[in-house]
């Protein structure tokens, strides 16, 4: 017997004009029209389930003449408040929330919800939740290239706390680069970056994997980004609510770290990284320096750091979410391979979307059409 589905409600978004008399009945036609237009309008649909601890989740959804032609959308809105309404209007903010890919599994969206429940209690103590504790990192799937770059004698250096997986390493110029958290959600590269990076500024490369952990600092970043975006007037809340992160909000997350101040920058450009690499100067005497990096790409977020060592070479740890091996990367003819394999792949992946979101146009078409 499977799970007793939670509460849906459906709402109509189209705005109905009412006479001077509106107790006065609509006409056959208006009511036509009235339905008509109905028909064609989005609705919003909320499921609505409360869960251990005291919280309430809500999946959000729209239905509309644009998704209605695929079902489930590609997005839907999850938040996370406590369940009371007294506990709630005591603090509105405490409310969690973020958009997710409708093809998250189960397990993920359990994440979610433990993160989200997590952050609320963090901002809010004054409410008696019951909230698990993260759970163990657990064994994460990777992209096919680094799966196949992943070997037993691919060894981090020994100074390094918790040992931690490497997809792929280059020795010459010592740079390192470990497993990281599979990156599902294609939105959220720059929280997956800097995650990556407070990890290993911490000395924490053993929660790299963490996915609650994960979660529970992106539900908090972002939501000071929807504070100070709303008290600033910087940015509308609708900008980071989806996940994405640009320059400008990483700067600012940065900047209102103490952990990161001083310690980790945004290299928007090659030559910005070159600058800031010279302005690192030496190694102070008798300590290690570590410093960080934010790093965009066209459509994604990498982070790397510098890790400095009297009397050592300079090491660099390099963090990329979705696991392709890049450490050892050399020549104009690496990048072209792992330019055509990230293709083939993307190729695939669209073919399978077309056919799953318009399979009368596209379902038994040859893949030469496609």
């Amino acid at each position: 017997m499977g799970p007793c589905l939670p509460q849906v409600r459906l709402r109509t978004r189209l705005p109905l004009e009412s006479g001077p008399d509106k107790s006065s009945l609509l006409t056959a036609v208006d009511a036509a029209s009235a339905l008509w237009f109905a028909l064609r309008s989005p609705l919003l649909l909320e499921w609505e389930v409360e869960f251990e601890g005291g919280f309430t989740a809500v999946l959000a959804a729209e239905l509309s003449t644009d998704t209605a032609a695929a079902w489930p959308p590609k997005k839907c809105h999850l938040s996370v408040a406590p369940r009371s309404a007294e506990a709630l209007g005591a603090a509105t903010s405490a409310a969690r929330a973020l958009t997710v890919p409708s093809a998250a599994t189960p397990q993920q969206l359990s994440d979610l919800l433990l993160a989200g429940s997590a952050t609320v209690v963090e901002l809010a103590p004054h409410l008696a939740a019951d909230v698990a504790e993260p759970a163990e990192p657990r064994t994460t799937l990777m992209h096919p290239q680094a799966a196949s770059s992943q070997t037993s004698d691919i060894d981090p250096p020994a100074y390094v706390s918790g040992q931690p997986t490497l997809v792929n390493r280059d020795d010459r110029r010592q740079i390192f680069q470990p497993l990281c958290l599979q990156q599902w959600n294609h939105d959220v590269c720059g929280h997956h970056a800097l995650f990556s990076l407070r990890c290993l500024l911490r000395d924490q490369l053993h929660l790299l994997r963490d996915e609650q952990r994960f979660w529970r600092h992106a539900f908090a970043d972002v939501e000071s980004l929807v504070q100070h975006g709303e008290a600033s007037g910087r940015w509308p809340k609708s900008s980071v609510i989806g996940g994405i992160v640009d320059e400008m909000h990483l700067r600012y997350l940065v900047s209102v770290d103490r952990e990161l101040i001083g310690r980790a920058t945004v290299a928007s450009t090659s030559e910005s990284l070159r600058e800031q690499l010279a302005s690192l100067g030496p190694c102070p005497e008798g300590r290690r320096r570590v410093h960080g990096f934010l790093l965009p790409a066209a459509t994604h977020w990498y982070s790397a750091a510098v890790v400095d060592t009297p009397g050592s070479n300079r090491e660099v740890w390099f963090f990329d979410s979705y696991n392709w091996a890049l450490a050892s990367m050399q020549t104009a003819e690496d990048i072209e391979t792992l330019v055509e394999c990230q293709l083939e792949m993307s190729r695939g992946y669209c073919y399978e979307k077309l056919r799953l979101e318009e399979p009368a146009s596209w379902l038994h078409r040859p893949e030469e059409h496609l």
